[in-house]
């Protein structure tokens, strides 16, 4: 077994629910764990396995690319411990109490296909409060150390958390008959009781010693917390003033781009308004361009993915085996989630993976931003690049399960790019879309490194955009709570398009930056750059 694969093994012990995502049969027996990965002994656990691995990477005289990743992964987590994030593990947008439920309701990746899993359930209920307990001392340790969530982001996660109690989004309307009674008494033990008394806490205790500023930059040691988070999120090296320049270069180019675009369309209808802000109201209040209702949505999104199901072997020389379901972001959730989002699919195929629509604000969807986010979340995106990773047994499976955002995030923003980008108001929504990435370059590094407070992220966003307040703010609580991760779509993105300059065939560019899964941007730059094309 390669020294990957025994890492894996190692790395799924200590983290048994991965393989709820995964279902790999040999792991099988793990779906009774919920790992407790906020805990100290988690914490030392894995430090030693990354030591361990560290070691046995640096005495290999050849490293091939998967070792490289590992020796990358590994290297960069042990940098991290130092900064004590487990102290704040939790907000509205990585709401591990919430992720747990859809688990529990049958709504997220575990599956409950036989009575047995519903009897397994129940025990890896028991280990959830146990996190639940970790997560209260956690917070408690977070207020000694003034690492504390802003209080603007605590009472959104308090808020999301009430929902869940209140719409007792926990059940489960499956369970079989002989199982009810244990199945009911067992959820309200184990996970209502302990999500009650987070709340609790989260309302008395820790909400009153909550900070007032937005930023990671009033932290103790914020600055530098903040660059190893954005590091983990972009993978290559990037001063976050050069990152914030990036932005604001990327917002002019993108301004200029949509000056063609009016111009273009104005010349062959001479109908539209002639100024930018113009012409994004135009396009927010047309009806034309706006949904009668939720199922015109969704009819206009499947329509949309059978397009470009039918024509990805125009840029591609691989296949995945079907297409993505389209769903609703659930109720509970709408407040809180952005825009749109991708849940997926297992390497067995018998979980689809799914783009969820957020419907809270359907009077105010466009239909000029379909086709991007269509191809962002679905094909040739996340979809086609996450599903091709998971289908192919020769790439490791550490790998499946290493978050990196540049390249995954940054691989959904290249694919907006494919296809033949008329000067037309879908090209128009694109650089909308695209617009919001590079304005995630400047607020992101504006609120956790120059101190910006939340107006001057919402003057920002009115001045350069057209989505409606709902989505601006829904994305300004976003950045604040989830540090760096915003950065990774750009920088990814502008990443690939230059590795691309050089490759004349465009179907190997791609299977050379598909074939071994997601990879940190470091790892690929270097890759690509050995490769003649």
């Amino acid at each position: 077994m390669k020294i990957y694969d025994k890492y894996f093994d190692d790395y799924i012990k200590l983290n048994p629910s991965m393989n709820d995502v995964l279902r790999l049969t040999k792991y099988k027996k793990l779906r009774i764990h919920y790992e407790n990965n906020i805990s100290n002994d988690y914490i030392n656990k894995t430090k030693t396995n990354f030591k361990k691995y560290l070691d046995k990477i640096n005495k290999k005289p050849n490293l091939n690319i998967y070792d490289k990743c590992l020796k990358y992964n590994i290297t960069h987590e042990l940098k991290g411990f130092k900064y004590n994030l487990h102290l704040m593990p939790i907000s509205q947008f990585d709401n591990q109490i919430s992720d747990y439920v859809e688990l529990l309701n049958g709504s997220g990746y575990y599956i409950f296909d036989s009575e047995s899993a519903y009897s397994d359930f129940l025990l890896k209920n028991k280990e959830f409060s146990v996190w639940c307990f970790q997560l209260i001392t956690n917070l408690e340790m977070g207020i000694n150390k003034k690492l504390v969530l802003p209080k603007i982001i605590t009472n959104k996660l308090i808020n999301d958390i009430k929902n869940i109690i209140k719409n007792k989004v926990y059940i489960n309307n499956s369970v079989p008959k002989t199982l009810q009674k244990e199945w009911n008494l067992n959820v309200e033990e184990y996970v209502v009781i302990p999500i009650k008394k987070v709340l609790t806490f989260l309302i008395n205790n820790y909400l009153p010693n909550c900070r007032n500023t937005l930023g990671y930059s009033s932290l103790p040691n914020g600055k530098k917390i903040y660059k190893h988070i954005v590091e983990s999120h972009i993978t290559k090296k990037m001063s976050i003033n050069s990152i914030h320049k990036l932005g604001w270069k990327e917002i002019h180019r993108i301004t200029d781009e949509m000056k063609k675009v009016i111009n273009f369309v104005n010349k062959e209808n001479n109908i539209y308004p002639e100024s930018i802000k113009e012409f994004m109201l135009f396009l927010q209040t047309s009806k034309t361009n706006r949904y009668k209702d939720s199922k015109e949505v969704m009819k206009h999104y499947q329509d949309i993915r059978k397009y470009l199901w039918n024509n990805i072997s125009k840029y591609f020389n691989i296949t995945i085996k079907k297409p993505y379901d389209i769903k609703p972001v659930p109720k509970d959730k709408e407040s809180s989630s952005a825009g749109a989002y991708y849940m997926e699919g297992d390497a067995k195929g018998t979980r689809n993976g799914v783009f969820y629509l957020n419907m809270r604000d359907v009077k105010h969807m466009l239909k000029s931003n379909c086709l991007c986010l269509s191809k962002h979340e679905g094909i040739p995106g996340h979809h086609f690049q996450i599903m091709n990773m998971n289908e192919n047994k020769k790439i490791p499976q550490f790998i499946k399960i290493s978050n990196y955002t540049a390249y995954i995030e940054g691989w959904a923003l290249y694919a907006e790019n494919l296809g033949d980008n008329n000067y037309d108001i879908d090209y128009f929504g694109k650089l909308n879309s695209e617009m919001l990435r590079a304005l995630r370059l400047v607020i992101d590094t504006g609120i956790h490194y120059y101190n910006w407070d939340f107006k001057k992220c919402y003057n920002l966003f009115k001045k350069y955009s057209i989505f409606p307040d709902s989505e601006i703010n829904a994305e300004i609580y976003r950045y604040i709570a989830l540090p760096g991760q915003a950065l990774s779509y750009k920088i990814g993105e502008l990443t690939i398009l230059k590795l691309r300059e050089k490759f004349k065939d465009i179907k190997k560019f791609h299977t050379l930056v598909l074939e071994n899964g997601s990879l940190p941007l470091k790892v690929l730059i270097d890759k690509l750059k050995c490769i003649n094309p």
